[in-house]
């Protein structure tokens, strides 16, 4: 069988539920309630969104059949930097 595996940075899907610090701060957003920071805000995250970790996995799959791949987005920020830049896009309806 022909394998690959990816190791990859926080995924998030915005019009799915999830527990993830985007899709959070997004929910939070569109229902107008506070948007929370727990734990450390300084903690440094590196997020993905879902489709293109997606994407990246089949060229993967084309590329490196057989490897172990770490992926991510080169966008690392941390926890109250990424709210701030969320909260700042005007409408995401």
């Amino acid at each position: 069988m022909n394998v690959t595996s990816s190791n990859c940075s926080d995924n998030y899907e915005p019009k799915r539920y999830s527990e993830e610090l985007i899709t959070t701060i997004i929910r939070k957003r569109l229902a107008e309630e506070p948007v929370l920071v727990y734990g450390k805000e300084q903690n440094v995250r590196d997020s993905f969104c879902f489709p293109d970790h997606c994407k990246t996995i089949d060229l993967i799959f084309k590329r490196k059949a057989g490897e172990t791949c770490h992926v991510g987005a080169s966008n690392e920020g941390n926890n109250l930097r990424i709210v701030h830049e969320v909260c700042q896009i005007p409408d995401m309806r």
